[in-house]
């Protein structure tokens, strides 16, 4: 054991024998600090030292007053700190000449600068030296330089750079810097450049997916670059490592690996079950290459691989969803997950919900679990908690009206295909609930905050044919009380003489889903306004015309009028007619007979309803005004009415 040494006492000059020290009193300490003000870093003593403070070893210029010339100590601080950095470089060449590209990076990346390519010229003659590029791109203020280099540079030049950076292509994709430079590569070069990139990922392109900063790489060259040849190509380095190299031209599916030898099939699938999972772990599923290959695993693989990836992707399909192929993956995988996996689905999703149902493909997921989810309660919770309480925002987009249509009226072929809606059912055989047991109680759950919405706002719910469609199929099911408050507030809306709606109904833009490092995915991206549009033409967008007399609306009228028929077994009372009839005046009625459509509607209401609401119409109407019009509306509602 090692015992540390013991300091030696003091001894006396005139005995020689230790002395003991002693303790310092509180006298002394008071006599020690007498007179002594305590040094204060921010008082007087701190002002003092800092202005009598001079850098040990330097000279420093002073002002007239003696006080230390502070800019002149900034500068020679900056000329030391080049000095050194110069002295750290392992070849002081190539840092003198990272300099002197950093000078005309700022000439040239500012937009006043005139004869841009003269500097590109310039610039590029510098760094073309030896092999400056390769040594220098990967470093965080050379890479910016190469970049605005590739965007402003003419055609040779930037022909040029990317020959030069072609062989290390993988080590800058994997580059916290330099991976920008292999993207601009991407955006601005040529189609020989942007081949020439994609086929020097390949023999790498694992190790390039499943990393943070090429991943997005990948999917860029993937999804709009590469060609059908090439994407096969890409994804058969997915399916087994005997690809890497030699590339099969016979192999355009996963199943094609193992159609001329069976035998390969096991060693394939663990293969590809190995990289996915491996994505996954990473959380870099964002990706179309990713997407495409878990489709083509999810439809042919064992029950067991499918529950394996089906874990491992369980919170990540609102990733999957950005894509055509990725929102058939998610779908895949969620009808193939077991109980517990889907609650854990359903939870990771809650708070994508709105954008998923906005999104052109994420929509179809959001269809899918409505359709085939058995546990509506929780449905209820993580769903359709969100869709309600962002209810006018998804109904103003085109896809998430899809959702909502689907909620209250599937398999409507008014409203889809009937293609669509047998793939959709497709999916009921990984359910066990009876369906039509299962829509009772989804339409049980989203009735009254449905009609509450069309009772608050019903202006918005009468916007356009679309959205007025959606409101049809909501009353056409809504039954009793909750019914009754939202047929008055529409009737309040169309009754009104000055109802004006926009000639096209103005949704939310499409949105698109643009690469985000973490959690979702999805955002709305704004489309600037062109400022050679000319005015007339925004206007000619913006032109209102009579609610009543809107084409989409008068179908949707109709079609609500005609639901009435459907309530013969409720309160006369509570039907949409009646309500419209009641709120109806002589003064909107003199305003709707010289419209064809505002003429149909009252034949409609007329023919629809009992002898009493039929009575309050003919009292409503003008016969000699009716006589005027020479519309066909007109025409048909006087020889009916008189």
């Amino acid at each position: 054991m090692i015992q540390a040494k013991k300091r030696p006492a003091e001894k006396n000059a005139s005995e020689g024998q230790p002395v003991k020290k002693q303790k310092a009193t509180d006298d002394g300490k008071k006599q020690k600090f007498q007179g002594k003000k305590p040094f204060n870093k921010f008082g007087a003593k701190g002002k003092k030292f800092q202005k009598d403070f001079k850098p040990k070893g330097q000279q420093f210029k002073t002002k007239a007053d003696g006080k230390t010339d502070w800019a002149d100590v900034k500068l020679k601080k900056k000329d030391l700190r080049a000095q050194r950095k110069k002295q750290k470089a392992k070849d002081a060449s190539l840092y003198e000449l990272s300099v002197q590209a950093k000078q005309l990076y700022e000439k040239l990346k500012c937009k006043t600068t005139p004869n841009k390519h003269e500097l590109c010229t310039e610039l590029h003659s510098l760094l073309k030296k030896g092999d400056a590029y390769a040594k220098l791109v990967l470093s965080h203020d050379i890479a910016r330089v190469v970049q605005c280099l590739l965007k402003y540079s003419q055609g040779e030049i930037r022909k040029e750079i990317s020959e030069i950076l072609l062989p290390n292509i993988v080590q800058m994709s994997t580059s916290k810097y330099a991976h920008f430079c292999v993207s601009r590569m991407l955006k601005y070069g040529t189609k020989e450049i942007r081949s020439k990139v994609i086929t020097g990922f390949f023999g790498n392109i694992i190790k390039l997916v499943s990393h943070k900063f090429s991943n997005e790489l990948v999917d860029i060259a993937y999804n709009t670059h590469a060609t059908p040849t090439e994407k096969a190509e890409i994804r058969q380095e997915f399916y087994s490592d005997l690809y890497r190299k030699n590339k099969a031209k016979n192999v355009q599916t996963l199943e094609d690996t193992w159609k001329d030898s069976p035998e390969l099939k096991t060693a394939v699938m663990a293969s590809t079950k190995a990289n996915l999972m491996k994505c996954a772990n990473k959380e870099l599923v964002d990706n179309g290459l990713v997407h495409a290959v878990l489709l083509e695993f999810m439809k042919v693989c064992a029950e067991t691989d499918q529950q394996d990836v089906v874990q491992a992707y369980s919170g990540l399909l609102a990733h999957l969803s950005s894509t055509k192929e990725g929102a058939h993956a998610a779908i895949e995988c969620y009808l193939k997950a077991q109980t517990k996996d889907r609650r854990a689905i359903l939870k990771s999703l809650k708070e994508h919900v709105e954008k998923i149902c906005k999104h052109e493909f994420g929509h179809l997921l959001m269809i899918t679990i409505i359709n085939c989810t058995d546990d509506t309660v929780m449905l209820s919770k993580t769903i359709f908690n969100v869709i309600i309480s962002r209810l006018e925002s998804i109904a103003s987009n085109e896809w998430g009206r899809k959702v909502l249509e689907w909620t209250v009226a599937p398999t409507d072929t008014a409203f889809f295909h009937p293609q669509f809606v047998t793939e959709m059912n497709a999916g009921l055989k990984h359910s066990k609930k009876d369906a039509d047991v299962r829509q009772k109680e989804i339409f049980a759950i989203v009735e009254k905050p449905f009609t509450e919405a069309i009772a608050k706002n019903a202006s918005f719910w009468l916007r356009g044919g679309s959205t007025a469609l959606l409101t049809c199929a909501i009353m056409r099911k809504a039954k009793g009380e909750h019914s009754k408050g939202a047929y008055e507030a529409l009737a309040d809306v169309v009754s009104d003489a000055e109802w004006r709606v926009n000639e096209t109904e103005n949704d939310e833009e499409a949105e698109e889903t643009e690469k985000v490092a973490q959690i979702p995915s999805i955002k709305i991206k704004k489309i600037k306004k062109n400022p050679l549009i000319d005015e007339n033409e925004e206007k000619k967008e913006e032109k209102q015309i009579a609610g009543i007399e809107h084409p989409g609306l008068h179908v949707a009228l109709k079609k609500l009028i005609k639901s009435d028929q459907a309530k013969e077994d409720e309160d006369t009372s509570n039907r949409f007619g009646t309500a419209l009839v009641a709120k109806l005046t002589k003064e909107t009625v003199e305003k709707w007979l010289p419209l064809n459509r505002a003429c149909f509607i009252l034949l409609n209401l007329y023919e629809t309803n009992d002898e009493s609401v039929q009575s309050q119409i003919k009292e409503l109407l003008n016969k000699a005004a009716l006589k005027k019009q020479q519309h066909s509306g007109a025409k048909i509602l006087l020889k009916k009415l008189f």
